[in-house]
C-alpha cells in the first residue's frame, strides 16, 4: 500500500514538473535562432508582446530581455519565457497609417464628387476649373480625411508578427 502511494506521488510530481523539465531540456539542447536574438535586441522600449512558446501564449509588456529569457509583465503578474522555447513573437501596433490612408482616399473621393458636381452646375466661364477641382479634392479633402483617419486609426491596435 505504501509503495503504491509513493509511486502515485512520484508519477504526479513528474506530470506536474514535465512542462518545466521539457522547457529546460529544450533550452539546453536547441540552439537559439540568431534571427530571434536580432528581433529581441531591436525591439523598442517596453513594447507589448504576445509570445508563443512550448508553454502556450504569454502576453504582456516586455520588462527584461536577455539572450536566455524574456520577462513579460501584465499588471502585477510577471512571466519568464525561455528564448529557446519561443515559436513566434508578435508586437502590438497602432493603426494610424492604415487609418490615414483610408481617410485620405475617402476624403479625396468625397471632395472630388462635390467639386466635380459644382463644375457640372457651372453656367459661365469654367475653364481651368478641373485642375482646381483635382487640387481641392486631393489637398483639402484628402488632407482632412487623412488627419481624421489617422486620429481614428491611432485608437485601434493590431498584432504585427516580428518572428519568425
Amino acid at each position: 500500500m505504501t509503495a503504491r502511494l509513493i509511486i502515485i506521488a512520484l508519477a504526479s510530481a513528474f506530470i506536474v514538473a514535465r512542462p518545466a523539465l521539457h522547457a529546460q531540456m529544450a533550452t539546453a539542447r536547441e540552439p537559439v535562432d540568431p534571427r530571434l536574438i536580432t528581433v529581441v535586441q531591436n525591439l523598442p522600449e517596453r513594447p507589448v508582446l504576445r509570445v508563443s512558446s512550448l508553454h502556450g501564449y504569454t502576453e504582456g509588456t516586455l520588462s527584461v530581455a536577455t539572450r536566455a529569457n524574456l520577462t513579460l509583465r501584465r499588471g502585477e503578474e510577471s512571466r519568464t519565457v525561455p528564448v529557446a522555447t519561443i515559436d513566434s513573437v508578435w508586437m502590438r501596433q497602432r493603426s494610424a497609417a492604415r487609418g490615414a490612408g483610408a481617410g485620405f482616399a475617402i476624403g479625396a473621393l468625397t471632395a472630388g464628387a462635390f467639386a466635380f458636381t459644382a463644375i457640372g452646375m457651372c453656367e459661365g466661364e469654367c475653364e481651368g476649373a478641373i485642375p482646381l477641382a483635382v487640387l481641392f479634392s486631393l489637398g483639402v479633402g484628402g488632407g482632412a480625411g487623412a488627419l481624421i483617419g489617422g486620429l481614428a486609426g491611432s485608437t485601434v491596435h493590431h498584432w504585427e508578427r516580428r518572428y519568425p
